[in-house]
């Protein structure tokens, strides 16, 4: 049920960012927040026991971001925030089971529609984020 609920979420924010405009949060013009859709690109898979947690079952998986619009880049509120080299994040969690990874067929080279998320009224960190919609292949 919650992976359900999740995936209907992902599937929410997809379709309300498809336009590839900037989304701001506040009527006066002033933008605090902003989201650009894409797509991810799986650059590797890790090795299973030497992932952030170090569990021996367990894999980073490594994503490349490209927005769709070619000039996004240039208008990103938090520009030092790069798109390259990004660690998935999947329900709340940072390195995957292997056996996850089998079942959603995830490989090197797998592209997947994507958005980031920007947030300057954030503190420093985790002032980006990206949302990965991971359907079956």
């Amino acid at each position: 049920m919650n992976g359900r609920l999740f995936l209907v979420l992902l599937l929410m924010v997809y379709f309300s960012c498809g336009s590839g405009k900037v989304i701001t949060d506040k009527p006066d013009g002033i933008i605090t927040s902003a989201s650009w859709p894409g797509t991810v690109k799986i650059i590797s898979i890790g090795i299973p026991g030497k992932s952030c947690s170090g569990q021996k079952d367990y894999v980073d998986v490594i994503f490349d971001f490209t927005p769709d619009s070619a000039d996004a880049a240039k208008k990103y509120l938090v520009k030092d925030v790069s798109d390259k080299n990004k660690i998935l994040f999947y329900d709340n969690r940072s390195d995957l089971h292997k056996n996850w990874i089998d079942k959603w067929g995830l490989k090197t080279g797998n592209i997947y529609r994507a958005v980031r998320h920007e947030n300057i009224m954030n503190s420093s960190r985790n002032r980006v984020s990206f949302d990965v919609l991971l359907e079956p292949r």
